[in-house]
């Protein structure tokens, strides 16, 4: 085992990697019940409530026993900070006989608060890139002028050190900041920009993770019970039994951003074993995972082939509802909402907007952690309190945020000063509830923040021409006020997919769908082809270990000999606009010579640029994404297709591309097949194609409808129903759970050779 002396600075001597994330996705020791190594044998018993009763008659036999039992710590403060601690579980209380605040487990400590803050201070003085967390919690005996006393002497005492909530910070905010301690205080009377809220502590096999600092406890409990039962035992007897078992268990955890990983770990008789060796360790033996999901720098690391592709042909991740992780459950309902809503808000506030929070939280990670985790399209909704002051605006979805659009967007601005290379598309809509002169007043403050940061809107933008003019920022301004400055961008069309179900909340609907959604995202691609993507947006962007953004990514890297073909014929899109216009008329020319002829495929003609809204894939809707969730559930109940369907292709068959296997036609609004494309072959169906006019594409249909062209074949029962109806069969009404209406229409031009004892469709 390493001496203790060389962890006395082990986060001044992290990889630099480990220095740019925040503190809440680093592994780090702590220290349970940190100052009880000092019990003091004459003080009165405070725990637990059991024996307290008895102290006044038993003291002498009592209190050794609570001793025995209280004492968690054997190392003092310094040894313990130079042991590697970094996370202290302080608990205060007040004696009725004394003006000092003292530390306490069961018993008081002989150390009072002043005392042990001023020998941690000192030490900190001596290690000046190391940062502690001190958690101040379970007071007992102490007034409200107590808290305010001890307050003040901590604020006073700490000064500079003290880092400011509500963002975590990395190691290297607080090295250029000068901060060394993150104050938690647990008391809701409290409260002071210094003070930062209780920092969750849950033991290990019981951990909860969630958006910021938390604590896994490797302690063990004990009450009074425990005590007397064991009179010739100890809390150091049982812990260190237990120790090799919870060691083994540290080893097998990672720290990071997802839902399995962990932060803090604090345990008893900390610096006596490789306790804090191991968990500082784990720091370093995922470096690589940590270093992928982080996604800070994906764009200043992409092969210098995309460097001059335009963003609008790359694949970009994006967050929906960016800001709505900081929901103001305080804060009133929108006025835009229906007036139904407003009235009950205003009668059942309590009812309504724990509601409103449940539906409208679509994200779990702040704008820091999801531009670290590589989202880099912010999708912010803007509104304005009436009774706030004119230039005071905040996030919305459904009610306000916490959070002001003046301290989200600094902290946007000092993220990008730390990624020079990184380019962030910043989509600003809605504005419930401003003017014209507040739009003035938001638009001069988004110019003054970002300033030269902002990419003007008469250019090309691609990561090549951004870093030549020191460009980070694409700013959409969805609002006629943006008129007249080249620094706004017009709206970003924004295209999904939605379904709806009351017994659940969004998040779990989304996460119930998101392997169908990531599948079907691993079939597109990015390219200046009318079926490509740009900017993908999702709810709960860190889910599933940020598959999401990492498969995006992905996108700009795979199959390089296909995207120098895109890249050329984009290029000749550019260049050759004029060539390709003449290539097109010769085809046509061609077409109309041989109307037999067999279309050419779409890879062997460049495709000439077009406007930003004729761009689209087909999205999954919800009648799709039943139909993906239906083909297991009533497989065995299919029967035979019949006759006159057998040119379907079965269940299960490799169907043909569809990503460049139809063309828009704008005139007729019809599609035409083009030929197969062979590019990415799939054993599984690709989601079909949204055949609409343009003009309908906006929203995708929320009825769910299945034709008999999505459903392959037919129920038992419903073929029956088709046999015995004979004829004509204009539609067919089918109440089976795992069907919606099945409309059949009829198409004179496919039923020219079909004779008149089939059914004609």
């Amino acid at each position: 085992m390493a001496e203790t002396e060389s962890l006395a600075d082990w986060m001044s001597n992290l990889n630099e990697k480990f220095t740019k994330i925040p503190l809440s996705q680093l592994a780090i020791p702590g220290s349970h019940d940190a100052m009880a190594y000092s019990l003091d044998m004459d003080s009165s018993v405070l725990e637990p409530e059991k024996l307290k009763a008895l102290d006044k008659m038993f003291s002498t036999f009592l209190r050794p026993i609570v001793k025995k039992w209280g004492t968690a710590q054997e190392k003092n403060i310094s040894e313990q900070l130079d042991a590697g601690m970094r996370y202290f579980d302080l608990r205060v209380a007040g004696k009725p006989e004394s003006s000092d605040l003292f530390f306490y487990h069961g018993l008081y400590t002989t150390m009072t608060v002043k005392e042990g803050m001023t020998e941690l201070e000192k030490w900190l003085g001596q290690h000046t890139k190391e940062v502690v967390i001190l958690a101040f919690s379970h007071f007992k005996e102490m007034s409200d002028d107590q808290h305010t006393e001890l307050t003040n002497f901590l604020k006073e005492h700490f000064k500079t050190k003290l880092c400011p909530k509500p963002q975590v910070p990395s190691l290297k905010d607080c090295w250029e900041s000068g901060y060394q301690v993150i104050l938690s205080y647990d008391n809701r009377k409290v409260d002071d920009p210094v003070l930062w809220p209780r920092i969750e502590y849950w033991w290990a096999d019981n951990s909860d993770p969630k958006e910021g600092l938390f604590v896994a406890g490797l302690n063990l409990t004990f009450d009074g019970n425990d005590m007397l039962l064991y009179l010739t035992k100890s809390l150091k007897e049982k812990t260190m039994l237990a120790y090799p078992l919870l060691l083994d268990w540290v080893k097998e955890q990672h720290p990071g951003s997802d839902k399995e990983s962990v932060n803090i770990i604090a345990g008893d008789f900390v610096g006596v074993n490789s306790f804090a060796q191991d968990i500082i360790k784990l720091n370093n033996a995922d470096s690589e995972r940590l270093c992928i999901s982080s996604g800070s720098d994906w764009m200043s690391e992409m092969p210098s082939g995309f460097w001059d592709i335009p963003l609008w042909n790359l694949s970009i991740p994006g967050s929906h509802d960016t800001m709505s992780y900081c929901l103001d459950e305080r804060s009133s309902v929108l006025k835009s909402l229906p007036w139904v809503v407003q009235v009950l808000d205003t009668f059942f506030p309590c009812i309504v907007r724990p509601c409103i929070i449940k539906w409208a939280t679509t994200q779990e990670d702040s704008i820091t952690n999801q531009l670290d985790l590589g989202i880099r399209f912010l999708d912010l909704r803007i509104a304005h309190k009436i009774k706030d002051p004119d230039k005071v605006f905040y996030f919305a979805h459904g009610i306000y945020s916490l959070l002001t659009v003046k301290e989200a967007l600094t902290e946007v601005a000092h993220w990008l000063d730390q990624h020079s290379k990184e380019v962030v598309i910043i989509a600003l809509s809605a504005f419930d509830g401003m003017n014209l002169d507040q739009h003035k007043d938001l638009i001069q403050f988004l110019l003054s923040t970002f300033d030269k940061k902002m990419c003007p809107n008469h250019i090309v933008p691609s990561l090549q021409q951004c870093w030549n003019h020191n460009y980070q920022v694409i700013l959409s301004y969805d609002d006629s006020a943006a008129f007249g400055y080249e620094e706004l961008w017009p709206q970003c069309e924004y295209w999904w997919a939605d379904t709806s179900d009351p017994n659940n909340s969004l998040q779990s609907m989304t996460m119930s769908s998101y392997s169908l959604l990531l599948n079907w995202v691993k079939q597109q691609r990015p390219g200046p082809y009318q079926t490509c993507l740009n900017i993908i947006c999702a709810d709960f962007v860190g889910a599933f270990n940020n598959e999401f953004t990492q498969l995006l990514r992905l996108f700009n890297m795979e199959n390089e000999e296909e995207e120098d073909e895109i890249f050329t014929t984009f290029q000749g899109g550019y260049e050759g606009q004029e060539d390709v216009e003449e290539q097109e008329e010769e085809e046509e020319e061609q077409e109309e010579e041989e109307p037999d002829a067999e279309r050419k495929s779409s890879w062997d003609v460049p495709i000439p640029s077009r406007s930003l809204a004729s761009r689209r894939a087909s999205l999954p809707c919800p009648a799709q994404l039943n139909a993906m969730h239906l083909n297991r559930l009533h497989a065995t109940t299919m029967s035979p297709s019949p006759v006159y369907l057998s040119h379907w292709p079965q269940r299960g068959e490799a169907r043909p591309c569809s990503r460049f296997s139809h063309v828009a036609n704008s005139e007729e609004g019809t599609h035409t097949n083009s030929s197969t494309c062979d590019r990415h072959p799939h054993a599984i169906p690709t989601i079909p194609e949204v055949h609409e006019p343009l003009e309908r594409k906006p929203r995708f249909r929320s009825r769910n409808v299945m034709s008999l062209s999505d459903a392959d074949s037919l129920c038992l029962i419903c073929h029956d129903d088709l046999r015995k109806g004979g004829g004509v069969i204009r539609e067919l009404h089918c109440s089976h759970s795992f069907h919606s209406e099945v409309k059949l229409q009829t198409s004179e031009t496919s039923c020219q050779n079909i004779t008149n004892d089939q059914i004609q469709l």
